[in-house]
């Protein structure tokens, strides 16, 4: 039986989580501990990052529930199309912009812009 600390090796280079307040990070971040690699109250997102995927995709807010599907049809459909990530994130928050969703900023990227699934 593999150990959780083995599958950190075979981490995914993509994490959405369409989630509320999921994309949130702290304006300061107290510094860790000698003996640690990130504080114990990082938020998901600065967890996400800190583990060092390539791409990382949250909300700042409440996401309306339409809005958040319309975003991930968008983006699931150009990834699988081979746009970048960067490409794909802009077009999906354009299409909430488009359809008057007062969600379209929302939503934050962290990390490679040039990365593709």
């Amino acid at each position: 039986m593999q150990s959780f600390a083995a599958d950190l090796d075979h981490l995914p280079a993509l994490v959405v989580l369409n989630a509320c307040e999921a994309g949130r990070v702290r304006s300061y971040a107290p510094e860790p501990e000698s003996d640690q690699q990130a504080t114990r109250d990082a938020s998901l997102a600065e967890t996400i990052i800190g583990a060092g995927i390539q791409g990382f995709i949250g909300n700042l807010w409440k996401v309306d529930d339409r809005a958040a599907a319309l975003f991930s049809v968008s983006l699931y459909s150009d990834l699988s199309s081979g746009c970048t990530l960067g490409e794909a994130f802009l077009r999906a928050r354009r299409k909430l912009f488009d359809d008057k969703q007062r969600d379209w900023p929302n939503y934050m990227l962290f990390g490679q812009a040039d990365l593709r699934i």
